[in-house]
């Protein structure tokens, strides 16, 4: 019996463990594959969360640098390798929100910044690690296969690599700001808070900053009630080529571009279409009029939205509550 349940628990871990490195060597191969072969209208934006960085003084007293009281710098560092070479980004925020609200308000001016900078592209292709907080969950699914429409592009992919084997380029990025930061302080540079440190490193590094304000980091009420997508830890990319929809599969293909067919990916509307988000809008707004039109009885009346679901209310019936 003990015997039988060592080989049993051996076939186990080896099945994973041989699951683990095939996608480790397969999500290298194609990403490597996919920077070598960029055409002028795709885009790689390779990112990840660094640690976050405690703002300090050059001298403190005693009571500030054994407490609590640093301020904590989000940064989130992107390397952005196009068909004419590759660009180093950090966003800075006074906001340590990782969620994928945050995670979009990070990206908004590097998408507009290749608006701007690379007017041609149109394919997009992200890569990161997959904690579940951040960018591995239904809700940053959601906002992928929206936001990318809102900002003009055409197709989008999301590559995921493999849990514990998610190092690159955006670890260096984060390392050189950090570093950049400690000479200043030790050169006698106070940094207090996050719009500090972005002023002072904005003037004297290579690396291109933007400053994320805490106040723009808004939780949007359209993705709070999202389809969920099985299976989500195994995901390793995501697919949008239509507004709301997403196609998944466990590992990555560019075989075709963003069109493949290989590894069986699965298909979820995700999102409603555009036309059907504007017409509950328009409905919802149109309610109240249309009932004051009808009689003065109903002047009180509550239009049902989502926001009220799961809300206490009071029900008013032949005059009884």
């Amino acid at each position: 019996m003990r015997i039988r349940h060592l080989i049993e628990e051996f076939n186990d871990g080896l099945e994973r463990i041989c699951r683990h490195v095939f996608n480790i060597r397969h999500q290298y191969s194609q990403i490597r594959s996919l920077k070598q072969n960029l055409g002028a209208d795709k885009a790689l934006i390779h990112m990840d969360f660094s640690e976050n960085f405690s703002c300090q003084y050059h001298q403190e007293v005693q009571s500030v640098h054994f407490g609590s009281s640093h301020n904590q710098a989000t940064l989130h560092t992107v390397m952005l390798y196009t068909s004419a070479g590759s660009t180093p980004i950090c966003t800075i925020s006074d906001s340590v929100r990782k969620d994928p609200a945050a995670i979009w308000c990070h990206l908004n001016p590097i998408l507009m910044f290749i608006k701007e900078t690379f007017p041609e592209i149109k394919s997009l292709h992200f890569l990161s690690d997959g904690p579940s907080t951040q960018y591995k969950n239904r809700t940053n699914f959601a906002m992928f296969s929206k936001k990318i429409y809102d900002m003009g592009f055409m197709e989008a992919s999301w590559n995921f690599l493999e849990t514990s084997h998610g190092k690159g380029a955006p670890d260096g990025i984060g390392a050189v700001i950090k570093r950049t930061a400690d000479r200043l302080i030790s050169e006698k540079t106070d940094i207090p808070n996050s719009r500090i440190l972005f002023e002072n490193l904005n003037t004297i590094t290579s690396i291109k900053l933007f400053f994320i304000n805490s106040d723009d980091i808004i939780d949007e009420p359209l993705y709070n009630d999202i389809v969920a997508v099985k299976g989500t830890l195994k995901i390793h990319q995501l697919i949008t080529t239509k507004f709301g929809e997403i196609l998944f599969r466990d590992v990555s293909c560019f075989c075709q571009g963003v069109h493949c067919d290989c590894y069986q990916p699965s298909r979820i509307q995700i999102l409603k279409s555009p036309d059907e988000i504007g017409e509950h809008t328009a409905e919802t707004n149109d309610s109240p009029s249309k009932d004051n039109s009808n009689s003065d009885t109903n002047k009180d009346d509550i239009v049902v939205s989502p926001e009220l679901v799961g809300q206490l209310c009071v029900v008013e019936y032949e005059g009884k509550f």
